[in-house]
């Protein structure tokens, strides 16, 4: 009977937690519209024209859309609420979890115009720079970057997280990871959620990460001390307000975008 007991509690348990995945509006087009803010906590003011407001307001593809690889083959690891509408490069397994946030950060600043904020640094003390071909910048930012380079473009985070941030983890040697901090909130004791996205390997569309710690509060909502497997709130960082030469700018925007 004991046995019996436990069973249908176990159940109650598992379908309480289940239902919280029902908390998104299935036919929301942008990050902010499908995943409203828990109840008891405040998204961060994202100022006009702010990165933190490029990403509250990020389109993604429809609910039901599967994540697709680099060669279209569908992703089968469903561990993810919904995928970025970001199209990345087919045809080549190159666009991977630091590409596709080098590949967000630099369209926000394209299209802020902010020429001179399109750059990334490789090994070596060198900088991948756009000199007015976007698509040839992206390639080779993709091409020469990578999670351990991307670390001379970032600083450690000392105060409070925002949107914007990435956690970065690697070693020296081994195949690192990157998510991408897109939205941040908090209750009135200063608590904090927020939600994560990333790329992969091999490469694929960018994903909005789903919180699969089973007794989560928020399926789609992290807090730093229940952050992804093998990620820890010292991998915290941000990217340093990195600018090359304006009179190399000046000389892109002559040659004309792409």
């Amino acid at each position: 009977m004991k046995l019996v007991y436990l069973f249908f509690l176990s159940v109650i348990i598992l379908t309480s937690c289940i239902k919280k995945k029902d908390a998104i509006v299935p036919n929301g087009q942008t990050l902010h519209d499908r995943f409203p803010v828990p109840d008891g906590f405040t998204e961060d003011k994202a100022p006009l024209k702010s990165y933190a407001k490029y990403l509250k307001e990020y389109p993604l593809k429809l609910h039901t859309h599967k994540a697709r690889y680099w060669n279209g083959r569908e992703n089968t690891n469903y561990a993810y609420a919904a995928v970025l509408d970001l199209k990345i490069f087919a045809g080549r397994d190159l666009e991977q979890c630091a590409d596709v946030i080098m590949h967000v950060k630099s369209d926000y600043h394209k299209s802020r115009k902010e020429y001179t904020s399109l750059t990334f640094s490789t090994f070596g003390n060198q900088k991948v720079v756009y000199k007015g071909n976007y698509q040839k910048f992206l390639l080779e930012a993709f091409d020469r970057c990578n999670t351990q380079s991307l670390n001379q473009d970032l600083v450690q985070v000392t105060d409070a997280i925002k949107a914007g941030d990435v956690f970065n983890r690697w070693k020296r040697g081994k195949t690192g990871h990157i998510l991408l901090v897109l939205r941040v909130a908090r209750d009135s004791d200063g608590n904090e959620i927020f939600q994560l996205a990333q790329g992969g390997t091999p490469a694929h569309e960018m994903q909005v990460i789903y919180n699969e710690r089973l007794f989560s509060s928020f399926n789609y909502w992290f807090t730093l001390d229940g952050l992804p497997q093998r990620f820890k709130a010292k991998n915290l960082y941000r990217f340093k307000q990195t600018k090359r030469r304006p009179e190399i700018a000046t000389k892109s925007i002559k040659r004309g975008l792409n």
